[in-house]
């Protein structure tokens, strides 16, 4: 195991993350996401590389529907197994491209100091629809390398209960 790795799971385990698999940075040089899936109940949290992310142009041509199935099948993979390099690239590359081509991320770089680090809480909800979710990205900001299990899982939680509240459509 590499420096890196291990000071990664010290970290996870330190803010009461079980360590998984997952695309191991420097967290002081990342920005997190952590997902909660509520359909599959699952959490996961990953990061991404601030430069690598600052540097990857955005690309509208991409539909975001498309963007929201792969991550959502390589968040259904993850139950089963750690994704393999390429399929964790195309993951990484579809959560690069819907974190920039949200309104939510679009707001948080107006309010951001540079290179300040974001904290994505992304939801997803199933629907009665087999195949259908939704997902709901919120951005936490937070002076913390990592948001501790039971912040993210506060944070998610009020997330779901305003949306079950004031989007019931969306669980229909």
């Amino acid at each position: 195991m590499n420096f890196e790795k291990e000071l990664a799971a010290h970290n996870l385990v330190h803010f009461g993350w079980q360590l998984e698999e997952f695309n191991h940075t420097l967290l002081n040089e990342s920005h997190v996401v952590y997902f909660r899936d509520f359909k599959n109940v699952s959490e996961r949290v990953v990061t991404l590389n601030k430069a690598s992310f600052s540097d990857s142009a955005i690309r509208t041509t991409t539909k975001m529907d498309h963007l929201v199935s792969v991550i959502t099948n390589s968040i259904k993979i993850w139950k089963a197994r750690v994704l393999h390099p390429r399929e964790n690239a195309v993951f990484t590359d579809a959560l690069t491209q819907y974190i920039k081509n949200i309104i939510t991320y679009r707001l948080f770089v107006q309010a951001a100091e540079p290179d300040e680090r974001f904290h994505m809480i992304i939801n997803i909800y199933g629907t009665k629809k087999r195949h259908e979710v939704n997902i709901r990205p919120v951005i936490a900001r937070s002076e913390s390398l990592i948001l501790t299990h039971r912040e993210f899982r506060n944070f998610s939680e009020n997330v779901f209960i305003h949306d079950r509240t004031h989007n019931p459509r969306w669980f229909k």
